[in-house]
């Protein structure tokens, strides 16, 4: 049986050696973005990722013209969609079937 006074943590992730997890709120602000406009939570899942790919080159070439470029449609800045973008591209690949 384990001892339950001591905290078994040791096998967790270590989310303390993040410098910034603000830029977790900064995708979820992406996510939200997709919600005022009708997206369903999940709908995003069932989007090729070749759509990903060209959205995340797209706001690249923004970005990399001006780093301070917003979006016009979201008002959100390119790098973040950027972003976003990279991060549902890593959660299609690590959660892909098959």
């Amino acid at each position: 049986m384990r001892d339950l006074t001591i905290k078994q943590d040791s096998e967790k992730r270590k989310l303390e050696y993040l410098p910034d997890i603000g830029i977790l709120a900064d995708i979820a602000q992406v996510f939200e973005a997709g919600a005022e406009k009708g997206y369903k939570r999940d709908s995003w899942q069932d989007v090729e990722p070749e759509r990903y790919k060209a959205a995340f080159l797209r706001h690249l070439i923004e970005w990399w013209a001006d780093e301070d470029s917003v979006d016009e449609e979201t008002g959100l800045e390119h790098f973040q969609l950027m972003l976003c973008n990279a991060y549902m591209l890593w959660w299609l690949r690590k959660n892909a079937s098959g």
